[in-house]
């Protein structure tokens, strides 16, 4: 029931970016701080990686192409060559070195790539859609004429990334021994 409500929000979500890209970049903003807990629904449909922020940040792409906004100021050369290119490049070189991973950061599950398309999955491809949530915020923002609607959703995701922060870290330290020494 709950996998159903999820893609079911995801499905309306996605409706509603078509009709103004700048709503997307206000889903994004929200979903960035919770997509990596536990939380979070890593799969809609039962198809692992298709999560509602990849969904909403594809109809976002897709609706701000649709809508006539051109590429030419969307990616700076500046950030091509000082984030991206060292994404690709890093992400490249370290797939061929996959398989000689250190077998513990599976045993803990640090890591849950077993190959070279692994690897560049979640080394190379999740930084670069972090980066293009990024733009695509940075776009809803220049685009928006009262720029100032966007301060609450980013207090907002401060706000939720600071608490998943605190709950997630506090209850790990007090598993440690930690809280039995003070």
């Amino acid at each position: 029931e709950i996998q159903a409500l999820v893609a079911a929000l995801t499905v309306l979500a996605c409706f509603a970016v078509l009709a103004d890209f700048r709503f997307g970049a206000l889903l994004i903003l929200i979903m960035m701080p919770v997509e990596g807990s536990y939380l979070f629904p890593h799969s809609v449909f039962g198809v692992t990686g298709l999560n509602p922020l990849n969904l909403v940040l594809a109809a976002t792409l897709a609706s701000f192409i649709v809508r006539g906004h051109g590429f030419r100021r969307f990616l700076p050369k500046q950030l091509g060559w000082l984030f991206i290119a060292p994404i690709i490049v890093a992400g490249l070189i370290g797939s061929r070195h996959a398989d000689e991973v250190y077998p513990y950061f599976y045993e803990v599950e640090i890591i849950h790539f077993t190959d070279a398309l692994g690897y560049l999955r979640d080394v190379m491809l999740k930084p670069l859609l972090m980066v293009l949530s990024a733009l695509m915020i940075a776009q809803a923002v220049m685009r928006s004429k009262k720029t100032e609607n966007f301060l609450v959703p980013f207090v907002i995701a401060v706000w939720v990334m600071s608490v998943m922060a605190m709950r997630i870290i506090a209850p790990r330290r007090s598993q440690s021994g930690l809280s039995r020494s003070i």
